[in-house]
C-alpha cells in the first residue's frame, strides 16, 4: 500500500451527501452510492485521494447483502451487485488496506445506525477476505447494535428490509457467541412485526426461529404469533368469496406444525379445513384453468395432512374443472412459409437410392438431434431469460401428468419438451416425405413388413398383426394402425433384450409367485444397454413420443384408453409408422460362418439414428 493512500478522508462534497442521510428515517443504502456516483460526475478534476475515497464511498453501498443463511461468490455475507462474465462491481479485487481502513473510521463517526451498520458490516466481512487483515471484534457488535436501532424506523413499507438486516443481526450475534445482542435483535425483530402486523410478518418470524437452534422466542413472543397467524385464519375463513391457496395455505401449514409439536390435532385439523375451504370457494369464482391449479394444491394439502375423504372431494372437483379448462386453451400458431423448390429438392434427395435406402433415409431424419436443441435452449435461455424461467405444467385428461422445470433447474425435462416440439413441427415434413415415398416406388404393405423383418426386432409370429397395421395406415385408417402398431413396437424392443444381455420379463410387484413382461416404460427407463444401442437421440425420441407424461406419451395414452377419437389422426400415424422403421434398421451383423446363429449380435444402422 503506498503512503499516498494510508489515510483517506471524506470529501466535503461526500460529507454533504452522507449528511442528508444521517437525518433520513429508514432508507435504501443503494441509494447513498448513487447520490454520490451522480455528484462525483459533476467534480472536475478531483485529487486522487478523493476519487479513491468517493470509490470507497460507492462501493460501500453498493455491495449486496445476500439472504440469511445464504453466501455470495466470495463466502461472504456482502457480494457484488453486477455480475457479467468475468466482471463484477464492486469486486472485491478493488478492496485494499486504505479502503478498509477507511470503512473502520467512518464505522466510528457516522450518526445514523443504517449507515454505522453498514461501514462496520463490510469491515467485519471483507477484512481478512480482501486484504488478510483481523477485524475488530467491535466492528460486529457495532454492525448488530445499528440494525436493532435501525429497525425502530422502519415502517410497513421498509418492514421487509429491516427484518433482513436484523435476521443478519442475530446470526451475527450468534456467531460472536453474544447472547444479549442476539436477544435484543430478537426482540427488535417481534417488535417490528408487531408493528406492521401483517401476515408476511408473523411468517417470517415463525420461519426463523423455527430453524434457529440457538435463539429461540420467548412463551409470550411465540404465543404472540401464533396469534398472529390464527388472526389470518378467522379472516379467511370469514370470507364468503373465499381467498387465493398460495398464501394462506403455507400460514395454515406452519400452525399445523405448531399443534402438532403440542398434540393438538383437533386445532390442526381446523386450520387445514378453515384455509382450504376458503381456496374451495374462490375457486368455484374463477375461470377453469386457475380453478383446476388451486383445487390442486388445496387436494394435495388435505391429502398430506391425512383429511383424505376431504382430499377426494377436491379431487373429483379438480377434475371437472380441468376437462372444462381444454375449452379456455388457446391455440397458438404460426404461419411458415415452405419455397416450393426447396421442398422438392428436400423430398427428392431423401427419397433417393431406391426404396430401401429411402426407408432408412426417413427413419434417420426425423429423429430430433440432440446437441441442435440444447444449443436452441442455451440460446433462449440467453435470449428469453424472463420467458425461460418458468416451469411448464402438461395437462391431459382434465389434469396435470406432469411437470417441467425451467431451463436451469430440469435441463433433462426441458429436453423431453423440446423433443416433443420438434416432433409436433416436423409433422408436415414427415407427412410430405412419406407420401412422396409412395408416390415414387407405388409402395405395398408387403414391401414396408419386407424391410420391418429385415431387423431383428421382428418375429414371424407377429408379421401377420405388423401388415394388418401397415395396410390400415396405406389406407387411411389411422386409428386402427395406431392401435395394431404401437404394442408392436412395445414388442419389438422387449424381443431386443435377450440380445443384448438383458431378460425381457421381471418379477411380480410384491414378491408374488411368477413373472410378468417388462413394459415399454420399464425399457425405456431402466434399460441402459438400449440406449447404448439406440443412441441418445433416437432413445430419447421414443421416450418423449411413447412414454413419458412430459412428452406425447402416446403409447400410455392408448394403452389405458385415453385416446380420443381425434387424436387417432394422420400425423399421429406417421410418427408410430416411423418409429416402426426405426427399429426396422436394428440389423444383424455380418457374422462368420463358424459363429454360433445364437452369438449374432444387432447394429444399429448409421449409429444415432438422429443422423439421417
Amino acid at each position: 500500500m503506498s503512503a499516498e493512500f494510508a489515510e483517506l478522508d471524506t470529501p466535503s462534497w461526500v460529507s454533504a451527501i452522507l449528511d442528508q442521510f444521517e437525518k433520513a428515517k429508514f432508507f435504501d443504502e443503494t441509494d447513498v452510492a448513487g447520490q454520490i456516483y451522480a455528484a462525483a460526475k459533476e467534480i472536475e478534476s478531483p485529487t486522487a485521494e478523493e476519487k479513491k475515497a468517493a470509490d470507497a464511498e460507492c462501493w460501500a453501498f453498493n455491495f449486496y447483502p445476500q439472504a440469511p443463511h445464504e453466501l455470495s461468490e466470495w463466502k461472504t455475507h456482502f457480494g457484488p451487485a453486477v455480475v457479467m462474465g468475468d466482471f463484477r462491481n464492486p469486486d472485491l479485487a478493488w478492496i485494499d488496506q486504505a479502503v478498509v481502513k477507511y470503512w473502520e473510521k467512518r464505522m466510528a463517526v457516522a450518526k445514523h445506525p443504517l449507515l454505522r451498520a453498514r461501514y462496520a458490516g463490510l469491515v467485519w466481512d471483507l477484512s481478512k477476505v480482501a486484504c488478510s487483515l483481523k477485524a475488530p471484534i467491535d466492528a460486529a457488535r457495532i454492525t448488530i447494535d445499528g440494525y436493532v436501532a435501525a429497525a425502530a424506523l422502519a415502517d410497513s413499507d421498509s418492514a421487509m428490509q429491516a427484518s433482513d438486516r436484523l435476521e443478519r443481526g442475530i446470526q451475527l450475534a450468534v456467531s460472536i457467541r453474544d447472547t444479549p445482542r442476539a436477544e435484543q435483535a430478537r426482540d427488535a425483530l417481534v417488535d417490528l412485526f408487531t408493528r406492521v402486523n401483517e401476515t408476511w410478518g408473523w411468517v417470517t418470524l415463525y420461519d426463523f426461529f423455527e430453524d434457529s437452534p440457538k435463539i429461540k422466542l420467548t412463551d409470550a413472543q411465540r404465543d404472540a404469533v401464533v396469534a398472529g397467524l390464527e388472526a389470518h385464519v378467522t379472516e379467511v375463513a370469514g370470507k364468503p368469496e373465499g381467498i387465493d391457496p398460495g398464501g394462506s395455505l403455507h400460514v395454515a401449514a406452519r400452525l399445523v406444525r405448531h399443534y402438532q409439536r403440542l398434540s393438538r390435532q383437533p386445532d390442526a385439523d381446523r386450520v387445514v379445513l378453515a384455509c382450504g375451504k376458503a381456496a374451495e370457494r374462490f375457486a368455484a369464482t374463477v375461470d377453469h384453468t386457475r380453478a383446476y391449479f388451486w383445487l390442486d394444491q388445496v387436494f394435495r394439502f388435505y391429502r398430506i395432512n391425512g383429511l383424505d375423504a376431504e382430499a377426494e372431494l377436491v379431487q373429483m372437483k379438480a377434475r371437472r374443472r380441468g376437462e372444462q379448462a381444454r375449452g379456455e386453451a388457446k391455440p397458438i400458431s404460426a404461419d411458415v412459409e415452405v419455397p416450393p423448390d426447396e421442398l422438392e429438392k428436400f423430398l427428392t434427395e431423401l427419397t433417393d437410392g431406391g426404396l430401401d435406402t429411402a426407408l432408412q433415409s426417413i427413419a434417420g431424419h426425423f429423429v430430433p438431434h440432440l446437441d441442435t436443441l440444447r444449443d436452441r435452449l442455451k440460446r433462449f435461455r440467453k435470449e428469453f431469460p424472463m420467458g425461460t424461467m418458468w416451469p411448464i405444467a402438461k395437462m391431459a385428461e382434465g389434469q396435470m401428468v406432469g411437470q417441467i422445470g425451467s431451463i436451469d433447474a430440469d435441463p433433462d425435462g426441458a429436453l423431453l419438451n423440446a423433443v416433443a416440439d420438434e416432433i409436433r413441427h416436423g409433422k408436415f415434413f414427415l407427412e410430405k416425405s412419406l407420401d412422396r415415398l409412395r408416390e415414387r416406388y407405388s409402395i405395398t404393405a408387403d414391401q414396408i413388413v419386407d424391410f420391418l423383418f429385415e431387423s431383428v426386432a421382428f418375429t414371424m409370429g407377429f408379421r401377420s398383426i405388423i401388415h394388418q397395421g401397415v395396410e390400415a395406415y396405406l389406407a387411411g385408417d389411422h386409428p386402427k394402425a395406431i392401435s395394431l402398431l404401437v404394442p408392436q413396437i412395445e414388442n419389438g424392443l422387449r424381443f431386443l433384450l435377450p440380445l443384448v444381455g438383458r431378460p425381457p420379463n421381471k418379477p411380480k410387484r410384491g414378491n408374488q409367485p411368477g413373472m410378468t413382461e417388462k413394459t415399454l416404460t420399464d425399457i425405456l427407463e431402466y434399460e441402459p444397454a438400449i440406449k447404448e444401442k439406440f443412441g441418445e437421440d433416437a432413445h430419447l425420441y421414443m421416450v418423449a413420443f411413447l412414454a413419458d407424461s412430459r412428452g406425447l406419451n402416446i403409447r400410455n395414452r392408448m394403452c389405458h384408453g385415453l385416446m380420443m377419437e381425434e387424436d387417432f389422426n394422420r400425423w399421429v400415424s406417421d410418427r408410430v409408422l416411423h418409429t416402426m422403421l426405426l427399429l426396422g434398421m436394428c440389423r444383424r451383423k455380418k457374422a462368420p460362418a463358424a459363429t454360433p446363429p445364437e452369438a449374432k449380435n444387432f447394429e444399429e444402422s448409421g449409429g444415432n439414428h438422429g443422423e439421417g
